[in-house]
């Protein structure tokens, strides 16, 4: 069968052409002239040079090809034996094993459930803090010690008068230089305003901790609205220690209706620029508190800012001028104050220092009080043709005018109200 068309074998059993180079040879070590082996025992096999049986024609090896030495016994299998065709003979790699998992910690699970209530439950408390807060000043408000939550802001307003009362206008206690003195807050242009102040606490306060602190009474502390005069607070610390103390600093003073010179000298007073800060900060301590603690100003020996050729100057330019006479402001007839200078011109004149002159300064809340209702009623027109009540800076302005002039004439000024 194996001799078969096509199989490569010859008709007389051996392989067609033989081994490449020439004729079919016999087999090594066989006996010279005979073309192979005979079989072996009866029934057993005999091994040709492939490792399979021999096909034999009577004594003749049909397979003519030599047994190659060791094929009988086991070798290392050719790695080209048993891959399928096909496939390429290189081993394949070992499949990686996967790393096991570690499996999350029971602890951290915990902390992470712990985080999400606690958000959870901020995010109710901020959204009830929200809704039970109605009114305009948030609960849990307090300005200068006084609780103004839960309110509107006209309540809040005068609940906070109410409990200021006199600590707004009391004099402060000043000790200067070991002696004891005191400084009135309307003349130091020293106060609180009780309106500004509840409307910067009033409005939704959206901040989480506000809003959930209001659930817990806790308190939101107002910014009090403080009302600082720097010019009138300078020049009521320039006159602490009285008259005396202002003119050994070079100025002008008014006695007995007449205007009098002042020279600088070194002279101890205490410093105005730092003491400005102090003062304020007592002040708005004390109505905070109620705490009437005395201020400590420590004096020093200063230089006089004012020469004596600047009080001259101002002396003839002004004071002299001011204190020449009375002067009149009005808006029409029936409309008319006159300002003496024995009684109350002394009264809202003085003098402020700027880079070492003396300038003129009125006290316009004083000014108010002298000319007090005269011009009720009266209505100034602006070029626009609007129309607003005579004001305060109207009245300084006229009578700065009246107290320069030098004739009857011009010692009168009047108010326009035209417009023109």
């Amino acid at each position: 069968p194996l001799a078969g068309p096509g199989s490569g074998l010859g008709a007389g059993g051996g392989i067609a052409g033989g081994l490449p180079g020439g004729p079919s040879a016999p087999a090594p070590g066989a006996p010279k002239g005979k073309r192979g082996a005979k079989n072996g025992p009866k029934g057993g096999p005999q091994n040709g040079a492939l490792g399979g049986p021999d096909r034999v024609s009577g004594d003749t090896l049909v397979s003519g090809i030599p047994k190659i030495p060791g094929a009988d016994g086991p070798s290392s299998p050719s790695p080209f034996a048993t891959a399928p065709a096909g496939e390429s003979a290189a081993p394949k790699p070992r499949p990686k094993i996967p790393e096991p998992i570690n499996p999350p910690k029971k602890g951290r699970n915990k902390l992470v459930l712990l985080g999400v209530a606690v958000v959870v439950l901020a995010g109710v408390a901020y959204g009830a803090g929200l809704l039970l807060d109605h009114a305009d000043v948030p609960n849990g408000t307090t300005a200068l010690g006084v609780d103004i939550g839960g309110t509107t802001k006209e309540a809040a307003v005068k609940k906070l008068e109410a409990a200021l009362k006199d600590r707004r206008t009391a004099p402060l206690k000043l000790t200067v230089d070991g002696k004891s003195v005191t400084l009135q807050p309307t003349k130091a242009g020293l106060d609180i305003d009780p309106q500004m102040t509840v409307r910067n606490a009033a409005g939704r306060d959206y901040n989480p901790v506000s809003v959930i602190g209001s659930l817990f009474g806790v308190d939101r502390t107002a910014k009090p609205a403080m009302i600082v005069d720097d010019e009138k607070l300078q020049i009521a610390l320039q006159n602490v220690a009285g008259p005396a103390g202002a003119a050994q600093d070079g100025g002008i003073t008014f006695e007995n209706g007449k205007a009098v010179p002042h020279y600088g000298a070194p002279h101890k007073a205490i410093d105005v620029k730092a003491s400005k800060e102090k003062v304020a900060d007592a002040y708005r301590e004390r109505a905070t508190t109620g705490t009437d603690t005395p201020v400590v100003l420590a004096a020093s020996t200063q230089q006089p800012q004012v020469s004596k050729a600047a009080v001259d100057k101002a002396m003839k330019q002004f004071a002299e001028p001011a204190m020449s006479g009375l002067v009149t402001v009005r808006t029409d007839a029936t409309h008319a104050v006159s300002f003496s200078p024995q009684k109350s011109i002394p009264k809202f004149l003085s003098f402020k220092i700027v880079n070492g002159d003396l300038v003129p300064y009125y006290d316009r809340p004083a000014l108010k009080q002298l000319y007090g209702d005269t011009f009720n009623g009266v209505l100034v027109a602006k070029g626009d043709g609007s129309k607003h009540p005579v004001s305060v800076e109207e009245v300084a302005s006229a009578v700065g005018k009246a107290l320069l002039g030098t004739t009857p004439a011009e010692r009168i000024q009047t108010i326009g109200t035209n417009g023109s």
